[in-house]
Protein backbone atom coordinates (compact mmCIF):
# COMPACT_ATOMS: atom_id res chain seq x y z
CA UNK A 1 0.00 0.00 0.00
CA UNK A 2 1.51 3.32 -0.96
CA UNK A 3 2.83 5.31 1.98
CA UNK A 4 3.16 2.39 4.40
CA UNK A 5 6.39 0.91 5.63
CA UNK A 6 6.99 -2.26 3.57
CA UNK A 7 8.61 -3.94 6.57
CA UNK A 8 5.22 -3.87 8.28
CA UNK A 9 2.82 -4.70 5.46
CA UNK A 10 4.68 -6.62 2.76
CA UNK A 11 3.16 -10.04 2.05
CA UNK A 12 5.08 -12.93 0.58
CA UNK A 13 3.92 -16.26 -0.80
CA UNK A 14 6.57 -18.88 -0.17
CA UNK A 15 6.65 -21.20 -3.17
CA UNK A 16 8.33 -24.56 -3.29
CA UNK A 17 10.41 -24.93 -6.46
CA UNK A 18 9.72 -28.68 -6.58
CA UNK A 19 5.93 -28.19 -6.70
CA UNK A 20 3.74 -27.07 -9.58
CA UNK A 21 1.11 -24.39 -8.85
CA UNK A 22 -2.49 -25.60 -8.75
CA UNK A 23 -4.45 -24.50 -11.81
CA UNK A 24 -8.09 -23.54 -11.41
CA UNK A 25 -10.74 -22.65 -13.95
CA UNK A 26 -11.78 -18.98 -13.97
CA UNK A 27 -14.93 -18.24 -12.01
CA UNK A 28 -18.01 -17.08 -13.85
CA UNK A 29 -19.86 -13.99 -12.71
CA UNK A 30 -23.03 -12.28 -13.84
CA UNK A 31 -22.31 -9.38 -16.24
CA UNK A 32 -23.39 -6.71 -13.72
CA UNK A 33 -21.09 -8.16 -11.05
CA UNK A 34 -18.23 -8.48 -13.56
CA UNK A 35 -18.40 -4.78 -14.43
CA UNK A 36 -18.17 -3.90 -10.71
CA UNK A 37 -15.17 -6.22 -10.31
CA UNK A 38 -13.39 -4.64 -13.29
CA UNK A 39 -14.05 -1.13 -11.94
CA UNK A 40 -12.65 -2.10 -8.54
CA UNK A 41 -9.53 -3.64 -10.12
CA UNK A 42 -8.94 -0.52 -12.24
CA UNK A 43 -9.24 1.67 -9.14
CA UNK A 44 -6.73 -0.50 -7.25
CA UNK A 45 -4.31 -0.47 -10.19
CA UNK A 46 -4.51 3.33 -10.57
CA UNK A 47 -3.87 3.85 -6.86
CA UNK A 48 -0.89 1.42 -7.11
CA UNK A 49 -2.38 -0.69 -4.31
CA UNK A 50 -1.98 -3.70 -6.62
CA UNK A 51 0.19 -4.31 -9.67
CA UNK A 52 0.18 -6.73 -12.55
CA UNK A 53 2.46 -9.72 -12.34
Amino acid sequence: MPGLNRDLVEHKLPLRPDKKPVEQLPRRFAPDIMSKIKAKIERLLKSKFIQTA
